[in-house]
């Protein structure tokens, strides 16, 4: 750049970068006095203009360093917060398991009927050893199961109004055909109600 004393000298007015006698990068500024052949230079060195905007980039810098780090402990604190969570799921879930084990547990033992205990979808979730030996099922195949699989196609016409009537405070008794694991199909008497199991409602079918 040139120095700025030669833009006054050429006689030129404004604001100029350049370069001054010490070989140092200066902004000036030129101004004429009136009413005379002068000229008024101000000039300051750039590191000088350039140092506030230097500190104020580095304290942004140090700012978004330090929310970082602040972020740190609280997004461990979420984590942490959400495998808690994760853990209590499991231990309700497990404990709700555990309650309809100890419900059918007796069942399993003496009970000379098919005990089934399904969720509101139709899913099967507990069945007696009598339930295993009638259907031909072991129990993780019927627990696979909705307890739709086990009716003989043609009687499902009248099982949703039947599912429906379970609800009622006296529940419902009714004969169809179920089907077994080969097939084969045996008519069954169904007594079917809705009973509460750890707060949640669940329909039992005492077959």
């Amino acid at each position: 750049g040139r120095l700025p004393s030669a833009d006054a000298v050429s006689g030129r007015e404004g604001v100029w970068s350049g370069i001054d006698y010490r070989g140092t990068p200066v902004l000036a500024s030129a101004r004429r006095v009136p009413d005379s052949p002068w000229y008024l230079i101000a000039k300051m060195d750039a590191a000088e203009i350039e140092a506030p905007i230097q500190q104020r980039s580095e304290l942004v810098a140090i700012v978004l360093l330090l929310s970082v780090l602040a972020a740190g402990p609280a997004i461990g604190l979420l984590w942490y917060a959400q495998r808690s969570r994760l853990r209590t799921v499991r231990r309700e879930s497990e404990a709700a398991r555990q309650a309809l084990v100890e419900h059918f547990g007796y069942l399993s033992r003496y009970a000379n009927d098919i005990i089934l205990l399904e969720d509101r979808s139709g899913r099967i979730v507990e069945a007696n050893d009598r339930a295993e030996q009638a259907y031909g099922f072991d129990r993780g195949e019927l627990l696979a199961l909705n307890v739709r699989d086990l009716h003989e196609p043609s009687s499902l016409a009248g099982f949703d109004p039947r599912w429906k009537a379970a609800e009622s405070p006296d529940g419902i008794i009714y004969e169809t055909l179920h089907r077994r694991k080969d097939g084969s199909t045996f008519p069954v008497e169904v007594s079917a109600r809705v009973i509460e199991v750890e707060g949640a409602g669940f329909h039992q079918s005492i077959i």
